[in-house]
């Protein structure tokens, strides 16, 4: 929701670009005619992506889950804030996955877990509660402003 699409390009050329938002995302689209007798490249350039993920695993068969849930994520009209309301088990600790942390200013609700290598994490520790139940939390992400345009690839 944040992103910002800079340019597009064929084999290096522009190309014209419409961008559709939608109120969970955006959609980038460009129309190409292809030549199937060589390879092509179509890059899209943007700036500003940022997202939230957590990579849920199933749970063994016949066992309960035991994994964090995203219930919604809520973005702020001036897209510098997100909450990210979670349920998990009562007194346990999840990571989210952080697609491009330099932006964030402050989390509440979580811990941005120090590391140079992507992907930077948050800690999410949710609330106490009876041993085995799902508990609900919730975690603010601030972010700071957007950066300006460049012209150099971004």
């Amino acid at each position: 929701m944040r992103a910002k699409i800079s340019t597009a390009t064929l084999d290096g050329q522009r190309l014209p670009i419409h961008v559709e938002s939608t109120p969970y995302d955006q959609h980038a689209t460009v129309h190409v005619v292809l030549d199937s007798a060589r390879q092509q490249t179509v890059v899209i350039r943007m700036r500003d992506d940022f997202g939230v993920t957590y990579d849920s695993q199933l749970p063994r068969l016949g066992t309960a889950s035991r994994a964090l849930h995203i219930v919604s994520e809520l973005w702020s009209a001036a897209r510098d804030q997100l909450v990210v309301k979670v349920t998990g088990l009562a007194g346990e600790e999840y990571r989210l996955d952080v697609s491009d942390a330099s932006q964030i200013s402050r989390v509440d609700g979580g811990e941005l877990i120090k590391s140079d290598a992507p992907p930077r994490q948050l800690l999410v520790r949710m609330p106490d509660g009876k041993a085995g139940t799902f508990v609900n939390s919730a975690v603010t992400v601030h972010l700071a402003a957007n950066r300006p345009a460049t012209n150099s690839a971004q």
